[in-house]
């Protein structure tokens, strides 16, 4: 089922990804680093939508609670023997329109959803087989495939600017370990989409998303929480059935459904509830929410493959059944997302960057940091004003902060002198130069400083 509101809500979103180029983006290659561990969202196959990737646009929900497209699962998508394409080579990205959830005039659950719209839809193909099979039964990618969406993994909690920077051409050249794989998982996907907007909440897993954790995230509703509880299911037992549905009606696009049993799993809620009554008042458990998702199995479309699952149609009764909660992050219910901070612990000039070859000190935001890029540019002669302009980039370097599961605040902190390998500042030719350090957070890229320097 997709009604209307859930249809024009969502076409604006695609229209801005699409106008902003991300379907098929080219970009730049990254030096960052990352340190793996932690626990595993895993949604298990009984509490899985089957059958299709993307619903249809019409029907009512059925009673499997799962849309009808046609397409099957594959448990395991292999490349036809009779195509050999070729890796392009590696190109400069084009120039992106401003992206949906960039836009700071428009609402945070407007933003959130466009961001985690954009996760599911980014069309890529690898240039060499990805195997992830020593971590996921049968997930594995392939060259002669084409993908639709981040590839799920639960060792990097990635984001849609880092994944675009292995991108040539819609080719992705990046790491292919179980380890080092640039993705997301089903809760690392919604917080990255929660992070463009939010600096309250410091979860990084779905149990740590629950609203006892105290990491952040506020329940949706007012049912109880039993004390002591560390799960879902005994939140889901003790309270009663019309509690938790009165709960769900309430949910809006940005906010979500969370599960922790033996296994977690998150989706996003991109529409309004569909809320049926009965006669007496009471909401009917054939009331439904339509989500986005990502989960360990890979399903075909027409003419792609995909882990994600979007627009996907499902029952409160089977939302009830699994034990998923609803939950949401404070700038969602205030429509209001905090100005974006930056600040650096230590000043660069020109004779700390020569003197100490390369950048210093650690930039610091209140939001999660997604990118910093330092740009030299070769200075050309003194304009008719006297000043300089940088005409040409001789170097560029790209630096993502760690997204490791266990150190979340470290990617609201990014260490600049992971630029300078990169850079190599005490190579460059003697001239004049610019450097220019700009950072990506909340969607805003902002120009941190620029130096003008001279390399004798």
């Amino acid at each position: 089922m997709k009604d209307h509101r859930v249809n024009g809500y969502l076409r604006r979103i695609l229209a801005g990804i699409l106008a902003a180029g991300l379907i098929l983006a080219a970009g730049c290659s990254s030096t960052g680093s990352h340190e793996s561990g932690g626990p595993e969202d895993e949604v298990s196959r009984s509490e899985s939508p089957s059958e299709s990737v993307v619903p249809s646009g019409s029907e009512s929900p059925s009673e499997s609670a799962a849309p009808s497209g046609g397409e099957s699962p594959a448990e395991s998508i292999t490349p036809s023997e009779s195509e050999s394409p070729s890796v392009p080579i590696p190109s400069e990205p084009a120039p992106l329109e401003p992206a949906p959830w960039e836009d700071a005039s428009l609402p945070p659950r407007e933003r959130v959803v466009a961001y985690m719209t954009a996760l599911s839809q980014v069309e890529w193909t690898p240039s060499e087989k990805i195997d992830l099979t020593k971590s996921k039964k049968n997930l594995m990618f392939f060259p002669e495939v084409q993908y639709k969406g981040l590839p799920y993994t639960n060792d990097w909690d990635g984001s849609l600017e880092e994944f675009r920077s292995y991108l040539r051409e819609g080719v992705y050249l990046g790491p292919v370990t179980d380890e080092e794989c640039r993705g997301v998982d089903c809760s690392s996907s919604v917080l990255s989409a929660w992070a463009v907007v939010s600096t309250s909440f410091d979860c990084v897993w779905t149990r740590k998303m629950l609203p006892q954790a105290g990491c952040g995230t506020i329940r949706v509703g007012d049912y109880v929480i039993p004390e002591g509880s560390e799960g879902t299911e005994d939140i889901i037992r003790a309270n009663e059935e019309q509690r938790i549905y009165e709960a769900y009606a309430a949910l809006l696009p940005g906010d979500a459904v969370v599960q922790y049993t033996d296994h977690g799993h998150a989706r996003m809620i991109v529409g309004e509830p569909d809320v049926r009554r009965n006669a007496d008042g009471t909401i009917s458990g054939l009331s439904s929410v339509v989500t986005t998702e990502i989960d360990s199995r890979l399903r075909s479309g027409e003419g792609y493959a995909s882990c994600w699952i979007v627009e996907h149609t499902y029952y409160f009764r089977d939302l009830i059944d699994d034990f998923y909660i609803p939950l949401t992050i404070p700038e969602l219910v205030s429509g209001e997302a905090p100005e974006l901070s930056l600040t650096l612990n230590e000043d660069n000039t020109a004779e700390t960057l020569l003197a100490e070859g390369g950048l210093r000190g650690t930039l610091e935001s209140n939001y999660r940091i997604t990118m910093v890029k330092a740009s030299v540019l070769e200075e050309a002669a003194g304009n008719a004003g006297g000043g300089s302009v940088g005409v040409k980039t001789v170097r560029e370097s790209l630096y993502f902060p760690v997204n490791n599961i266990d150190l979340v605040m470290s990617s609201r902190m990014a260490e600049l002198s992971k630029l300078n390998e990169t850079l190599d500042i005490c190579s460059l030719p003697a001239g004049r130069y610019v450097l220019k350090l700009t950072a990506k957070a909340a969607g805003e890229t902002r120009e941190v400083f620029q130096i003008e320097f001279e390399k004798p």
